[in-house]
């Protein structure tokens, strides 16, 4: 694991400054503590900054082919490298390390960009063809790994983050007004845009080319269709999936570095720890976190349970109101980009203690994508169940009188009035366009309220597009296309990255493999949902492997009691935070909107949690853009 960085020129005998690179470097430093290199030849740079996880003595960057015609920098793991690296020592080539970012280069050599459809792995990669004058940059299926990139005077420059550009002299400072209306709606920005209008993200599955000084950037990978799915029989579609898992499991815990996992108690992370304790010959080391006098929120005895059951060597550590309001301006800079999912704070706590014994750890995301495991999967159902409630003039009238229904909290019943609220929003729209407004934060009036310049934007018709590019097939199946390119790189991913490397920790997603989704994503569809539950095959696959008190837990996805917190120990510090003076720097947001969403829910008639915590983090990241001495002083806040 990596970070990455260059600039390349149009001009092929123009110079580079080292000095670019190293400013570059240094910002990256974080994400690979144990060394730097920086490569410089006419009209192309190259900077690296390295977690040691593979051949820690001799995998060093940049990485070359035999006569350093084709050069390197990469971010990422190979999980099929030892196989590549045979079939093309077969043919010839020469490899000078047992790292596995080596194939790339000779890969590359052999098989030109078509290379790419043969790795198995999360990466980000810049790779030089000095014959051809040609910087490639390309990014895995799925967006494990991140890669920004902007247009400079006469070139291209690139990184592993958005605040490795910002070090680049002269890079535009603008905020883009689409990219803060999106992260309103989505609590992220989406690809190609960044928060910063003079800078773009490569997005999943995409190459980018630059020679002559143009640029070329095409999908290189996208989901297939889905189809009827495999003629699978329940038990049949079980007994492979539990293979396939264990298999793919065993491949993601290759490493000349310990490894450990996260734990949360939840189906998914508890797969992985079970099939690592079924391939280590050592107690699985596993991190959880809790929160104290959080109710369901603190999912530690869960995660206690599973811990236990595999005689891992656990380790939890908590976090708490006082602890968020510390550590939030740091987390908020990792992030890169204001990204409004409270579950990153709690990423970043738990990845400071897991680097304490572990280089890198296993996680369950990419579980809910994959096999259907979110609530929202059951969209189609409930509104055929829900029969003339569908109208719109009835779910008008409905909806106003949920509106006094108070839905803070995490029980049953107050989850039931949050998903009814959304159900009953947007009725007369398609159900595309209905599933991504149940997933959206503020609203296309609410966003109207709060901006001090509104700007119609459609945020939704981002979401729409990833929908019409599959217009047939069941909705659950093509729900988790559109998620798995939408929601996963954007979110749960984004924040693993940035709060794991935050502390040159090694998160790695084997739920994620390719080619476990290549054959998951062809399951029948009574094998994803069946009634009102999801991860029907999943869930059987584990059966006699797991408690089965694991088994039976019902959904309830990882979260942060924020809701409690900014009613309670944060209040202060929420208002503070979003006070008028505190606004009118950016002068983005009314204050008189922002004022009326803490009152609602101080009151708790509302749960306006989500928009406050959304504003919070935007209102953090701002403060440290526009403080450039800011990042120089993060350390001490750690």
């Amino acid at each position: 694991m990596c970070g990455l960085a260059g600039v390349v020129l149009a001009d092929r005998e123009g110079r580079v400054e080292r000095a670019w690179l190293e400013a570059m470097a240094a910002a990256l430093a974080h994400r690979g503590p144990d060394g730097e290199a920086i490569w410089v030849a006419p009209g192309v740079g190259l900077a690296s900054r390295r977690l040691a996880v593979i051949d820690p003595a001799g995998g060093g960057q940049p990485l070359a082919n035999e006569d350093g015609s084709i050069v390197c920098v990469y971010n990422g793991e190979i999980y099929n490298f030892a196989g590549l690296r045979a079939e093309l020592e077969r043919a010839g080539h020469r490899f000078r390390s047992r790292t596995d970012g080596e194939v790339l280069c000779h890969l590359y050599e052999a098989e030109g960009d078509a290379m790419l459809a043969r790795l198995r792995g999360m990466f980000a990669f810049a790779l030089w063809d000095a014959q051809r004058g040609r910087l490639l940059l390309a990014r895995d299926r799925f967006g494990v790994k991140p890669l920004y990139h902007a247009r400079i005077p006469g070139g291209l420059a690139f990184a592993s983050e958005l605040k490795a550009l910002q070090r680049l002299p002269g890079l535009g400072r603008d905020l883009d007004p689409v990219a803060l209306s999106d992260y309103l709606t989505y609590l992220y920005v989406p690809a190609p845009r960044t928060i910063l209008a003079a800078a773009s993200k490569l997005e999943p599955g995409s190459l980018l080319g630059f020679q002559h000084g143009r640029l070329e950037q095409t999908r290189w990978w996208q989901p297939p269709p889905p189809g009827e799915g495999a003629p699978l029989t329940l038990e049949e579609a079980a007994a492979e999936l539990r293979e396939r898992l264990r298999e793919t499991v065993r491949a993601h815990m290759v490493a000349d570095v310990p490894v450990g996992a996260f734990l949360s108690g939840g189906l998914d992370s508890s797969t992985i720890v079970a099939l690592m304790a079924e391939a280590s010959p050592h107690p699985v080391k596993t991190f959880t976190v809790g929160f104290h006098n959080a109710g369901s929120y603190d999912e530690r005895a869960a995660a206690k349970t599973v811990a236990n059951h595999f005689d891992c060597h656990h380790h939890e550590t908590t976090l708490g109101p006082a602890e968020t309001s510390r550590l939030l301006p740091a987390c908020a800079w990792q992030l890169d980009e204001p990204l409004g999912d409270a579950t990153a704070l709690a990423s970043f706590a738990l990845a400071r203690e897991a680097r304490r014994q572990v280089a890198v750890v296993l996680t369950g995301i990419g579980g809910d994508e994959l096999f259907a495991g979110y609530r929202r999967y059951q969209a189609e159902r409930l509104i055929r169940a829900a029969g003339p409630l569908g109208s719109p003039p009835l779910a008008h009238a409905v909806s106003l009188l949920m509106a006094h229904l108070p839905a803070s909290g995490r029980s049953r019943a107050q989850d039931l009035v949050r998903l009814a609220r959304k159900f009953l929003a947007e009725t007369d729209a398609p159900l595309e366009r209905r599933y991504l407004a149940w997933n959206a934060a503020f609203t296309a009036s609410e966003k109207a309220d709060l901006l001090t310049s509104p700007d119609g934007v459609d945020s939704l018709a981002w979401g729409e597009r990833f929908f019409r590019a599959f217009p047939h097939g069941p909705f659950v199946a093509r729900a988790q296309l559109v998620d798995l390119q939408t929601y996963l790189p954007h979110d749960p991913l984004a924040v693993a990255d940035a709060t794991t490397m935050a502390w040159g920790l090694e998160a790695r997603v084997p739920l994620c493999d390719s080619e476990l989704a290549g054959w998951a994503l062809n399951l029948p569809l009574g094998a994803r949902v069946r009634g009102l539950q999801g991860k029907v095959a999943l869930r059987q696959a584990m059966a006699g492997l797991l408690p089965a008190s694991i088994l039976r837990r019902g959904k309830r996805g990882f979260s942060v009691p924020t809701d409690l917190w900014l009613r309670g120990p944060l209040a202060d510090d929420v208002k503070s935070l979003l006070a008028p003076e505190r606004l009118q720097p950016a002068g983005l947001f009314k204050p008189e909107a922002v004022a009326r969403l803490l009152a609602e829910h101080a009151s708790g008639r509302r749960d306006r949690s989500q928009h406050l915590w959304a504003l919070l983090m935007f209102q953090a990241w701002y403060r440290l853009f526009s403080d450039t001495s800011a990042p120089d002083r993060l350390q001490e806040l750690i």
